[in-house]
């Protein structure tokens, strides 16, 4: 009856060749240093691209949206007029036809002294604040406010003095921001979707940059493994620029050792005569 072999350890080459296999997880190797040093100092350099090009998206889009309010409110300036009574009208209202659909996050407001303000038919029956405190005459001031659905609006004010009949009058316009940040949050998920997968090739491709760089130094293992099983006698001397200093030394070394074996035989030779 055949008896089981009880597995003995495993041949020196094969466990040699295991290890080599797995690079990676040996901290001290000097792949897993280049490897992991390169995708740290990659993903950083990722994460900073992310961040500044969504900050430099958002605020373009934000100066869109101030560019877009500053020239509806010179349109709202343009288009007042004085009555026969004195009193301010709207001689030629804005044409959007957002401000004339109820609650559409798009408003404007005329506020003058003396008389009720003249808003735009989307307010319905919400207003917008009064002028900032700090902001000077004639001067435009921009800022955020919570609309009458409480969106996200920001705001444009101008407050003039007019001198026929003399009164403050203060123009405002409103615009929602939610399409803005919506499209700076669709921005934002592209370019971190874009830049992971951009992430991973660099990766992968660095991975394989140092696998082949690295290769000849595997070349000069599997050398040293002949020389100690007595296949060859040196290393060769077709290797890269930089570790062929580290040939030519162990080139040396074998040399020397080799004369200091031949050296022995003798000695021993002439003993034994």
């Amino acid at each position: 009856m055949l008896t089981p072999r009880k597995p003995g350890p495993a041949p020196s080459g094969t466990t040699e060749l295991a290890r080599s296999r797995v690079p990676l997880a040996d901290r001290k190797s000097l792949t897993f240093r280049l490897i992991v040093g390169a995708s740290l100092l990659c993903g950083a350099t990722l994460l900073a691209a992310y961040v500044l090009l969504t900050t430099l998206f958002d605020l373009h889009l934000r100066r869109g949206v101030d560019a877009d309010l500053v020239d509806r409110l010179e349109d709202l300036v343009a288009g007042l007029d004085t009555a026969a009574d004195g009193g301010i009208i709207m001689a030629r209202a804005p044409d959007v036809p957002k401000y004339e659909r109820q609650l559409s996050g798009q408003y404007w407001q005329i506020e003058a002294e003396g008389q009720p303000p003249i808003r735009s038919r989307s307010l319905w029956d919400g207003r917008l604040p009064k002028a900032s405190p700090g902001a000077g005459l004639g001067e435009i001031s921009l800022r955020e406010i919570a609309g009458p659905v409480s969106e996200q609006l920001r705001l444009a004010q101008r407050t003039l003095q007019f001198s026929d009949p003399p009164r403050r009058v203060t123009f405002s316009v409103a615009a929602d921001l939610a399409p803005a940040l919506e499209a700076a949050r669709q921005f934002s998920r592209i370019l971190g979707v874009s830049l992971a997968v951009l992430g991973i090739g660099l990766v992968s491709a660095l991975v394989v940059q140092v696998r082949v760089g690295l290769q000849p130094l595997e070349g000069i293992k599997t050398a040293l493994a002949g020389i100690r099983a007595g296949k060859i006698q040196r290393l060769s001397d077709d290797v890269p620029t930089e570790i062929a200093p580290l040939a030519q030394e162990l080139n040396a070394l074998l040399d020397h050792h080799g004369s200091l074996i031949d050296r022995a035989r003798a000695q021993a030779g002439g003993l034994a005569g």
